[in-house]
């Protein structure tokens, strides 16, 4: 983003700001009035992965306390002690914060002068919460009605009869007719990107991990048949990268560039396990057959796979070396995986003892990688989609091609067809079965 885009799009969000949250209050709410605030223009450089001068704002415990130099963040009742009111008022350039963007408009600093002045109250029930777990979901602005450029389709789901193809979008999560490749449908009320897409096993439920980086992240459940928004099942303060549904259907795990893995029980839309497996980026998520392990591909350049029933980490592969972005368990047993990564390579490891079985160099950076029954795909940057087929020895049995990057793959639940989503926006559907194009289209509604 250039300096103009970024500016545009930090005064966009200061007006939004405004609207959103009244300023006249007779009482400041710390959780409506000044915590989304503090997620949308703070946490990017003062949360858990970033955390500048020594100051968090990601809990409101954290915002309390001293930075590297000994001066609270807040001190209840006192501006002249309180080194956020500070940085958030001073005339300064250099010393006032948000750093390379426009300061907060005077009405947000004074609800922050007011607040603190009043004794700095937290009006929630756990200082210790996250604050994106504070607020209500937000309310995602639309689309654009017609894309002005390409973005690429990071992520992609066929729905359950195979007739209808999920893509990412801006704002949004489009519906394709995969025969013909018209536009059925746009869901809306999705995060600012969308990494990763999910249908259930029954085709009613579609879930998606989205958001914007450094700032929220989300796991969202739409209604597949008329798009229309269930629940938030996760807010998280980074964006989510990942999500899948259990065999079974009845959970989903989720994993995000917080570095957490979460499990959610469908029918109470609760997290029922949050998993610190990762000390960076949670890439990739997968289930076992039976849905009793699930496997993480994580950019601190491990692999983990980790058993539901018994509570215990059962594996932590390194063997790539590099940042891991795709993970499938073997179809035939739980005790090998398939993982893709940065370096080029996909492994296959043995979850008994973390070695590898075998490694297949490919000429591109890979993606996360798709398994249907017996066969594995995996996207690279050379614009190839490669096909190996399981068990025994992998052994490449087919290879298709994209105009741009190969970012992200469906497999129809028949087995029969194959999508590829490539950096350019566009999305091309193969018939498996003879290996021929069916159809090519822009995933990108008005994209000239």
């Amino acid at each position: 983003m250039t300096r103009i885009q970024y500016s545009i799009t930090g005064v966009v969000r200061f007006l939004l700001l405004i609207g959103v949250y009244p300023m006249v209050a007779a009482e400041v709410s710390f959780k409506r009035d000044l915590a989304p605030i503090l997620i949308q223009q703070c946490q990017i450089c003062h949360g858990a992965k970033k955390a500048k001068g020594g100051y968090r704002v990601d809990t409101f415990e954290r915002l309390l306390r001293a930075g590297d130099g000994g001066e609270p963040g807040i001190t209840p009742g006192k501006l002249n002690s309180s080194e956020l009111f500070y940085r958030l008022s001073t005339d300064d350039p250099d010393e006032r914060m948000p750093q390379d963007a426009d300061p907060l408009p005077p009405a947000q600093v004074a609800l922050f002068k007011k607040w603190i002045a009043a004794g700095a109250k937290l009006d929630a029930a756990n200082p210790k919460a996250q604050l994106t777990n504070l607020v209500p979901p937000p309310a995602h602005p639309d689309p654009p009605k017609a894309y002005p450029r390409s973005i690429p389709i990071t992520a992609l789901e066929f729905g359950a009869d195979g007739q209808k193809i999920f893509a990412s979008g801006y704002h949004e999560v489009t519906v394709w007719n995969a025969a013909e490749g018209n536009l059925i449908r746009r869901i809306m009320r999705e995060g600012e990107r969308t990494y990763g897409l999910s249908v259930s096993s029954n085709g009613q439920w579609l879930a998606t991990a989205s958001g914007q980086p450094g700032r929220l992240g989300e796991v969202r459940l739409f209604k597949t048949t008329d798009g229309k928004l269930d629940s938030v099942l996760v807010t998280a303060t980074d964006v989510m990268l990942d999500v899948a549904f259990s065999p079974k259907g009845d959970r989903l795990v989720a994993g995000g560039a917080d570095g957490e893995v979460r499990v959610i029980d469908l029918a109470t839309r609760k997290v029922s396990h949050l998993l610190p497996l990762h000390s960076d980026w949670v890439n990739a998520v997968a289930w076992d057959n039976n849905g009793s392990r699930i496997a993480t591909a994580s950019r601190d350049h491990t692999a983990k796979v980790y058993d539901l029933v018994t509570g215990k980490s059962l594996a932590t592969y390194a063997g790539h070396g590099k940042n891991v972005r795709g993970i499938a368990f073997h179809p035939k047993t739980v005790n090998e995986v398939f993982t893709t990564g940065m370096d080029k390579k996909l492994r296959q490891w043995k979850v008994s003892d973390n070695k590898t079985v075998r490694e297949i160099g490919i000429g591109g950076e890979l993606f996360k990688l798709t398994r249907a029954g017996e066969a594995i795909f995996v996207p690279a940057t050379d614009h190839h989609i490669r096909r190996f087929q399981t068990p025994g020895q992998p052994k490449q049995t087919g290879d298709y091609q994209l105009d741009d990057w190969a970012v992200s793959v469906a497999i129809s639940p028949d087995g029969k067809r194959m999508a590829a989503g490539g950096f350019d926006g566009k999305v091309r559907v193969w018939n498996l079965e003879d290996g021929k194009v069916m159809k090519t289209f822009s995933a990108l509604p008005g994209l000239k």
